[in-house]
């Protein structure tokens, strides 16, 4: 319970669809939280900082998110030393984590 609470905290206490301190992980959740909802035909919706449901798009979030990782990639690849953490260890986290992000997230996103 306590690890979702950070989650929760680290995905949307301190950023906004429209800030570039956004986490890999949070636009990863908000990338995929639109996504299905808008294979569905529904427009998905997060809560803001101010307390007001704003609507948002897959296809406006996913340039951010793919800037995010093509970056991960720069930087492993960039690297004079092996890295620690490679692009393929950042997918596979994101793609491990990311069914229980979207839950932790379920009060501040909404499919309508």
């Amino acid at each position: 319970m306590k690890l979702l609470k950070v989650i929760a905290i680290s995905v949307f206490g301190l950023c906004s669809l429209n800030s570039y301190g956004m986490t890999l992980d949070a636009t990863d959740t908000f990338y995929y939280f639109a996504k299905n909802c808008n294979a569905q035909g529904k427009t998905a919706y997060y809560l803001d900082d101010n307390g007001r449901w704003q609507g948002y798009s897959a296809s406006q979030i996913y340039q951010q998110y793919k800037y995010m990782l093509d970056m991960s990639s720069f930087g492993s690849l960039n690297s004079d030393s092996a890295p620690s953490v490679s692009s393929n260890d950042v997918q596979v986290y994101l793609k491990n984590t990311r069914a229980q992000r979207l839950a932790a997230a379920k009060s501040h996103l909404m499919c309508k």
